[in-house]
């Protein structure tokens, strides 16, 4: 076979699940014209979906999927509660016997849990791999399951914490523990016996398929890449004009805390659903799986949607505030807040106005424009002393937020320009969420707030001088500006001035700022 011609690319990302494809989507914009996708991850969170709105993909998505908004636990009493690729080495090989050779400046592994990336850059994956097993089948069926188009569990006393789950196109997944006492059963475990033993996982409950779509049987790990980034990723601040290389490592070092937690709840969950009892447990013994299973998995709901997840507090990227300052806390998401658009006051959100297009967002809530109007525009005349917030090479959009109903104009409202795109607070939940509390009352009412958004849209504070931040930092932030922003995806942070003892006293300290890189 003659040798197939090199084709050159920036970046090869090897990998066409939801990471690789978003992260293509960001480099690129465009996915190409012919894709076969076999991926069966079947559920996307409430944080993964808020990145995909932000991309302009949910709508899409919204189209197809099965919204499931219901979540149903049966008791043992019945009581209601780019796929055809594969990387070997350092060439592509195609299932048709076609050879393609790529070389690339940049190689991105997001080829799941078994990476040919990871094992040909001799990434450890440091971690273990159960002897459980578990089976899953994909089809439409018909059942007398009293909420069939759910997701749900199911107690089994044979089969382990069973999942049902309704996906798109009407079909159901189920999904069982294959225990080495079912798998006795068997010499060869084929699509048959998988049917017969989810039929027998969801007693009393009854269904048959009327086609099946997919199935498989797999074995359970729970493993981390010693390294996010490879030693020789430093060459992705070559191009003029990027970051410190040190930035880049601040990845790893605020993400792995969070997966390795996700692992944690992964083993208990694991074992908990094969009726075992995690392996560090200190409490009964003789507890009952199923309600300890309850237990984790409450505790884990917000950190497994992804709303939970943050960053732990540390000295330069996280940085404490003082008590009491807002209910938003450092290293955490940025709550969602419906906005009203000025002109026509159609509903909007704050993560629709603020897209995940590689920007730093600077969002001034500027409270009650009747109430802090003198210092709003004290402000705005003093801040654009800060060129680097105001130069165009620089990331950076400004939006303000008025607390209450909009105004036919903005301008006018504000008694003049205001700083970047204008929102409207209406049904004041932005007040809500974002301003702290005082004698139960919201101080940002009457001061106003200043956020500005970076990566992942999580929340970081740092309190000082505007004008102090603005000379300080803007070497560090500049230098993350311009040209090229390697951190691709933003956060929010807050700021807002400081409130005196009486409210509405017109002695107010200086605005003050919270800052995240």
């Amino acid at each position: 076979m003659a040798e197939p011609s090199i084709e050159y690319a920036d970046v090869l990302v090897v990998g066409g699940g939801p990471v690789g494809l978003i992260t293509a989507l960001q480099l690129a914009r465009n996915l190409p014209n012919a894709l076969f996708t076999y991926g069966r991850a079947i559920t996307l969170f409430s944080r993964s979906s808020e990145m995909l709105d932000q991309l302009g993909l949910a709508e899409a998505l919204a189209q197809q999927c099965f919204a499931c908004r219901e979540t149903v636990n049966y008791d043992g009493h019945g009581v209601e509660l780019e796929a055809l690729w594969e990387l070997k080495s350092v060439e592509l090989l195609e299932g048709m016997g076609m050879r393609r050779m790529v070389k690339c400046r940049y190689l991105i592994g997001a080829d799941s849990g078994r990476s040919s990336v990871r094992r040909t850059m001799d990434i450890p994956f440091d971690g273990s791999s159960s002897e459980d097993q578990w089976v899953r089948v994909d089809g439409v069926i018909e059942t007398d399951l009293l909420k069939p188009r759910t997701y749900c569990a199911i107690e089994s006393p044979t089969h382990g914490n069973v999942l049902w789950a309704a996906l798109d196109y009407g079909a159901t997944r189920i999904g069982y523990a294959f225990t080495p006492e079912r798998r006795k059963a068997y010499e060869v475990f084929d699509e048959e016996a998988a049917v017969k033993e989810a039929i027998a996982s969801v007693k009393p409950f009854s269904f048959n398929f009327k086609q099946v779509d997919w199935w498989t049987v797999y074995v359970v790990g729970q493993r981390i890449a010693r390294n996010f980034f490879a030693s020789e990723v430093e060459a992705l601040t070559r191009s003029s004009g990027v970051a410190n290389p040190d930035l880049l490592h601040t990845y790893e070092a605020e993400r792995l805390p969070n997966v390795q937690r996700l692992i944690n709840y992964d083993k208990d969950i694991s074992r908990l659903m094969t009726m075992q009892l995690p392996e560090h447990w200190k409490g009964d013994p003789n507890a009952d799986t199923n309600e300890v299973l309850g237990q984790v998995m409450a505790e884990a709901a917000t950190f497994s949607s992804g709303l939970g997840i943050y960053y732990e507090p540390d000295t330069y990227l996280n940085l404490a505030q003082s008590s009491g300052r807002s209910s938003v806390q450092p290293g955490q998401r940025a709550p969602d807040v419906t906005l009203q658009k000025p002109a026509t006051f159609e509903a909007t959100r704050l993560q629709t106005v603020t897209p995940n297009v590689a920007r730093f967002y600077l969002v001034l809530f500027a409270g009650d424009v009747a109430l802090t109007k003198e210092r709003l525009s004290a402000f705005t005349s003093s801040i654009p002393q800060s060129h680097w917030l105001f130069n165009s090479k620089n990331p950076v959009s400004w939006i303000s937020i008025f607390d209450g109903p909009g105004g036919p104009s903005a301008y006018e409202t504000l008694g003049g320009m205001p700083l970047g795109r204008v929102f409207y607070d209406g049904d004041h939940s932005a007040r809500a969420i974002w301003s702290p509390r005082r004698h139960g009352r919201h101080i940002g009412v009457e001061t106003g707030r200043l956020g500005l958004g970076r990566r992942a849209k999580a929340v970081s504070h740092a309190y000082m001088d505007l004008v102090e931040l603005a000379e300080s930092e803007e070497h560090a932030f500049g230098g993350a500006c311009n040209g090229q922003l390697v951190k691709v995806w933003l956060t929010v942070v807050g700021c807002r001035p400081v409130y005196s003892t009486n409210s509405r006293d017109t002695r107010y300290s200086p605005l003050q700022c919270t800052h995240r890189y």
